[in-house]
């Protein structure tokens, strides 16, 4: 992708586009050639609010003209009214939610009405309903013309809206087939290379409630031995929520992983080699009297590369080298070796592949498993469902719950994310409206 939007430079092969040879030199060759891409990784400045980069995405006339920004304004009200989406066009970058910086990226790409489009990962962070809008509104733009690109993990949608689809598995394609001759499981076969396993858990198995803390505020309890899910659509307190959970157990003194929801604002410096990471995250277990004890940084790093499948095989490479997947992973693996008893997992699985996937959600069972206390918070809906024991449900900042394990229906629980559930005020535990930065 980065290739092809003249990112980067290949080191061999050829593209055609519209039967010409195609070789972008920059950014700009690929948008003159009306080509659009929604980042998995944003490009966006933290210090500039929304207005000014959609200015700079406005293909047409100059903003300086008369009625030239009521055009501009005019066309993000209709796709900020297609999804539903609440936008607030002076609200500065790094005030948005992972979430809410996703919507700019589509919007930024939709903004030039480009003839071709990729979306990278465009639904990991929305609601279940924003979902099937936005599949609806693919296969509007596929019926209007456009030549779209869906690169995705979630092999249903793939399956919903894709005419033909191609595998890739660690940079190989693996097949290319009409989407018609295979189903979702010849899918994720083909993706990993093996019979798609299956996760058993306990969670429905019935144990002893055992605290481990109380989050400040909220008269939420979290349990020893159990993964509590938090559920919602991105933007609705997940942040705050957050920040007040670090705060209750750095001031209890618990150890804890944390994997952060933004792993390139948060768990990684994009400069540093995944060694250098070590130290700076667990000066305990590397440093000696002051001094870091490199060989020992690099031993552990290794471990992680290998047990979590870190691909290049390189403990000294910088961290803005690797895939989103492959970074992923290393701040997971890194975030789980010192086997802390409480885990803060926000989207661990965003952007990775299903044998990742798996590997990730066996290691918080397993974690779980052995006593430990695991908070998941997830934009995926399966992923709450699947291996969370409870949930609470986020909405405005407002926290409703907690949930037993199939209490709500999907549909009920789109009903607490969207503020319509007939008994929403009965479960409302409190607000994460008020968190110190």
């Amino acid at each position: 992708m980065k290739i092809f939007a003249g990112l980067e430079q290949p080191d061999e092969g050829s593209m055609m586009l519209r039967l010409a040879p195609y070789q972008p030199e920059s950014a700009k060759d690929a948008f003159v050639n009306k080509i659009g891409f929604v980042q998995q990784h944003f490009l966006l400045a933290d210090n500039r609010n929304v207005l000014d980069h959609l200015v700079l995405n406005w293909p047409y006339k100059s903003l300086l003209r008369p009625g030239s920004t009521d055009a501009l304004l005019k066309k993000v009200k209709y796709f900020g009214d297609k999804f539903k989406w609440s936008i607030n066009l002076k609200t500065k970058i790094r005030n948005l939610s992972v979430g809410e910086q996703q919507r700019i990226e589509i919007i930024k790409a939709l903004l030039t009405d480009p003839e071709i489009i990729i979306f990278d990962e465009p639904t990991a962070v929305l609601a279940p309903g924003e979902i099937l809008d936005f599949l609806q509104f693919l296969k509007d733009l596929r019926a209007e013309g456009k030549t779209l690109i869906l690169i995705s993990h979630k092999l249903n949608e793939i399956k919903a809206v894709a005419d033909n689809v191609t595998v890739l598995r660690h940079g190989q394609s693996i097949l290319t087939r009409p989407v018609s001759e295979m189903s979702v499981a010849d899918m994720a076969e083909s993706m990993i290379g093996q019979k798609l396993g299956s996760l058993v858990t306990n969670a429905n198995a019935k144990k002893e409630r055992n605290q481990l803390f109380e989050v400040k505020d909220l008269g939420l309890i979290v349990e020893k031995n159990e993964i509590l899910g938090v559920a919602g659509i991105e933007g609705h307190g997940q942040s705050q929520l957050i920040k007040k959970v670090l705060s209750t157990v750095q001031d209890l003194e618990i150890s804890y992983g944390d994997i952060a929801e933004d792993r390139l604002r948060f768990n990684l410096f994009p400069g540093l080699s995944l060694v250098d990471h070590m130290p700076l995250r667990h000066p305990d277990h590397f440093t000696k009297h002051g001094f870091i004890q490199k060989n020992k940084a690099i031993e552990a790093t290794k471990e992680v590369v290998k047990t979590w499948d870190v691909r290049p095989y390189d403990a000294f490479i910088a961290a803005d080298k690797l895939s989103g997947g492959n970074q992923q992973k290393f701040v997971v693996g890194r975030e789980l070796m010192h086997n802390p008893d409480f885990i803060l997992a926000a989207h661990p699985t965003r952007g990775v592949d299903l044998g990742a996937q798996q590997m990730i959600h066996s290691a918080l069972v397993a974690r779980k498993e052995a006593g430990k206390s695991v908070m998941l918070v997830s934009s995926d809906l399966d992923e709450i469902l699947n291996l969370s024991d409870v949930f609470i449900i986020l909405n405005k900042n407002h926290v409703y719950g907690p949930f037993f394990k199939k209490q709500l229906s999907e549909i009920e629980i789109g009903q607490f994310m969207t503020d319509c559930h007939p008994q929403q005020s009965k479960y409302l535990l409190g607000s994460v409206d008020h968190v110190a930065e």
